[in-house]
């Protein structure tokens, strides 16, 4: 096991040992609080369309439940 650290918030989380470089790594939370604006960009160019098909609607449902 290994521990890495959020470059955000630094939290430190506990992995597997990796061999890989974690000097950028982002936890979980910092990294959905940081594509809210994302999130929210998509959610309001499918809301704009007229017509929309069954992976859309439920597309904007998703986006919905990540939206903060």
């Amino acid at each position: 096991m290994a521990i890495i650290i959020c470059t955000k918030c630094g939290k430190a989380i506990e992995v597997e040992a990796t061999s890989g470089d974690n000097s950028t790594f982002i936890c979980n939370e910092c990294a959905e609080e940081i594509n809210q604006p994302a999130y929210k960009a998509e959610l309001a160019e499918l809301e704009a369309k007229p017509e929309k098909t069954e992976s859309e609607k439920a597309r904007i449902e998703f986006l919905k439940g990540l939206i903060k």
